[in-house]
């Protein structure tokens, strides 16, 4: 665990894999995006974003504002790493 590099949040990484990782951000209010303006977490498996229905995006967290930040709330009924429990 580290700070995330904004130093608003904290970031997992998976320790056999860089490639895997969770990021906590706090809300940022003034951001000029929405959807940094909850607190959020951005979830990347194998080096691609995943959404809050737990599917990947492959253009990049920047093109998929949205999607990568998902509203905690949103992210509480995921486990580690992206998959969705059931």
């Amino acid at each position: 665990m580290k700070l995330a590099d904004k130093g608003v949040g904290v970031e997992f990484t998976d320790p056999a894999n860089a490639d895997n990782r969770v990021r906590i951000d706090a809300a940022n209010p003034v951001s000029a995006n929405a959807s940094q303006r909850v607190s959020h977490v951005v979830v990347r498996v194998g080096g691609h974003g995943i959404d809050a229905n737990g599917n990947r995006y492959f253009d990049g967290l920047a093109n998929n504002p949205v999607d990568g930040h998902i509203p905690i709330d949103v992210y509480s009924g995921f486990s580690l790493f992206g998959v969705a429990n059931e």
